[in-house]
């Protein structure tokens, strides 16, 4: 039985036909992302699954203050997709102006429950750590809202699967989650453990289980609404790889998701670095803490600073995941695949 080929993106509806179809030739079997119905219905009559993404925190967000850069790439002076830019792109190194803030703006959702923000330890909202405005999953009110998203991006989509993708944004630089501090969560974690978390050191081992509990009862919830509205959609996470140690100081404690069942597949994302020592050393950690209890996928990605850009890199990346147990090797992104004229890497990935 050969292997599902998946591919990021395409998300827009402009230039959708030319990617399926470049997709298609080098042999993608899932696109993940589109939300368009009509990106999603036309991948399907081409006989391609499609999952859509949801973007989370750990913590919700639910506003956020724009942070923007000035780049010298602003000033390339001739047409940025011309083969002649390409390769002055390849040559330059990135300058930049900023950062420049806006000002916030806050989801009405939250605007309406101030009661519900996520507080740091020093009892300010996370707007003022991350730039952020995060509210707790503490409240049951605050995990339903979230849910209910989830679901509800499949069923306006038509898709045949949903993905959470869990994105960094709000840790420290110990790679922490600061945000937990709020009342009720303070009051709930002395209840079951008899301790005051204002008093513990930040990377506390039941402090920070506690509240990746609260991220995984919101999956729980999100899969139970999935499985409502159709018990054959794929339920499925994405997580940035990270050292054994470190998955539970994001709050993304996925090997309990494992046990529990709450997933029907789960990605590992190599999103902003290309060591094959750390693909082959993480996706073997995964795979022997998954099991075989569900299917594990490792996401690679050509798109971001540091990621799989080379192809010869990027196919190296592959063969190590898969060599360490992985059930399927993906990329992201599709526009990076399509600049950097990766399409025959792609179809080699798919080929392994």
């Amino acid at each position: 039985m050969s292997r599902s080929l998946p591919l990021w993106g395409i998300i827009d509806c402009e230039d959708a036909a030319y990617y399926v179809d470049r997709a298609l030739d080098a042999g993608v079997t899932r696109l993940i992302g589109p939300r368009a119905p009509g990106v999603v219905g036309l991948a399907r009559s081409r006989g391609m699954e499609v999952h859509v993404y949801v973007a989370c925190t750990p913590f919700p967000t639910h506003g956020q203050r724009p942070v923007s850069y000035t780049w010298s790439l602003n000033y390339l002076g001739i047409d940025p997709r011309s083969p002649a830019a390409r390769a002055v792109l390849d040559r330059h190194r990135p300058i930049l102006v900023g950062p420049h803030r806006g000002e916030p703006s806050i989801g009405p959702f939250a605007a309406a429950h101030p009661e519900y923000r996520a507080r740091t330890a020093d009892g300010s909202d996370t707007l003022s750590f991350c730039d952020r405005l995060c509210l707790s999953p503490a409240f049951p009110e605050v995990r339903a809202r979230q849910a209910a998203e989830i679901a509800g991006a499949l069923a306006d989509a038509g898709a045949d699967g949903v993905q959470v993708e869990f994105v960094n944004g709000m840790e420290d630089a110990a790679g922490l989650v600061p945000a937990g501090y709020e009342e009720r969560t303070v009051e709930e974690f002395r209840q079951a453990t008899g301790r005051d978390a204002r008093t513990l050191p930040a990377d506390d081992p039941e402090w920070l289980a506690f509240r990746a509990g609260y991220v995984t009862e919101t999956l729980v919830e999100a899969r139970a609404r999935v499985k409502a509205l159709s018990l054959g959609a794929v339920f499925s996470a994405t997580v940035i790889a990270r050292e054994a140690d470190r998955y539970l100081h994001g709050l993304l404690d996925w090997p309990s998701w494992v046990e529990r069942g709450v997933l029907d597949e789960l990605y590992l994302w190599f999103r902003t670095e290309s060591g094959l020592d750390a693909v082959e050393r993480r996706v073997g950690h995964a795979v022997r803490v998954a099991a075989g209890r569900v299917p594990l996928y490792v996401e690679l990605s050509c798109y971001h600073a540091g990621s799989f850009q080379e192809p010869h890199l990027l196919l190296d990346g592959a063969r190590r995941a898969l060599a360490a147990g992985a059930d399927g090797v993906g990329v992201y992104r599709h526009h990076a695949v399509d600049q950097l004229d990766l399409w025959e890497t792609l179809a080699e990935i798919g080929r392994l």
